[in-house]
């Protein structure tokens, strides 16, 4: 039997921990047992299923009986594609590969200290990562592939519900290390006129 509901008030971070709390008043139900389940969640999460028995006491405050619920973030994914800035220089050449090219994602804009999550490209540069809870995140290259140069654009993403695949286009500078030929020809035959 429905009896009531109850709102989360604005999320607080308490000990690494982002929580809304809900409360009735302290003798707003009789003591028994009721059990409690999400009907509708919180902005960028997914609903809990899952019921949660309390058993209320009679003469104990709504803080005595409590219960803790764990939202899962909604969550998209970020997709990056490699290029060559020369593909006339490096297609079919195997001092080039798109293959291992390691880009970091952070969730500061000057990407600074370490990583918050990393994805490798493939043979074709490809690279994706599932699991983003949607947000705003940075993206820069760490480790370029064979032959090119380190990337150091940062380009900046963002996870919403509207946009829940993020996509990212790198096209990289391949390395090239130009050098001069000398050719000297030798004449060893014995002298003619010409």
């Amino acid at each position: 039997t429905y009896v009531t509901q109850i709102t989360t008030n604005k999320t607080e971070w308490y000990q690494g921990w982002k929580y809304g709390v809900a409360a009735t008043g302290d003798s707003a139900l009789d003591a028994g047992s009721y059990y409690v389940q999400e009907a509708k969640a919180s902005p960028g999460y997914t609903v809990n299923n899952e019921k949660v028995w309390i058993n209320v006491v009679a003469g104990q405050t709504a803080r005595q009986n409590y219960a803790h619920f764990k939202e899962p973030p909604k969550t998209g994914s970020a997709e990056l594609d490699k290029k060559s800035d020369n593909l006339s220089m490096t297609d079919n050449n195997n001092c080039y590969s798109l293959a291992g090219a390691v880009y970091g994602i952070w969730k500061n804009a000057s990407c600074s200290g370490d990583a918050w999550k990393s994805m490798t490209t493939d043979a074709k540069g490809n690279a994706k990562i599932d699991g983003l809870p949607f947000g705003n995140y940075w993206v820069q290259e760490i480790t370029p592939s064979k032959g090119f140069e380190l990337d150091k654009t940062i380009y900046p993403i963002s996870v919403t519900e509207a946009n829940p695949k993020a996509t990212i286009h790198s096209v990289e500078p391949a390395g090239n290390d130009p050098f001069v030929i000398t050719i000297n020809k030798i004449w060893n035959g014995e002298e003619t006129p010409t």
